[in-house]
């Protein structure tokens, strides 16, 4: 006779059931539509020193790095 009183027992016996409650469930993920994003990630390399001053200062101003790199590419963009 097996021991139905372990956890390890209730999970294999409780595993077949979720299998098939997961299968007949509507993923919503797929139903929705995604939302497009045209934005792409960009790395780059700079010096310990600077990064952290930016980061302090950009904490201390209330805004976020991506928000003042974002606004120094359309500067750049806006002066060529």
């Amino acid at each position: 006779m097996r021991n139905t009183k372990t956890n390890a027992f209730r999970r294999t016996a409780a595993q077949p059931l979720s299998e098939e409650n997961n299968r007949s469930r509507v993923d919503a993920d797929k139903l929705l539509p995604k939302a497009k994003d045209d934005r792409v990630v960009v790395g780059f390399r700079i010096e310990e020193g600077k990064k952290r001053a930016f980061k302090e200062k950009t904490a201390r101003e209330g805004t976020s790095i991506q928000e003042v790199l974002n606004a120094a590419v359309d500067s750049y963009l806006r002066d060529n």
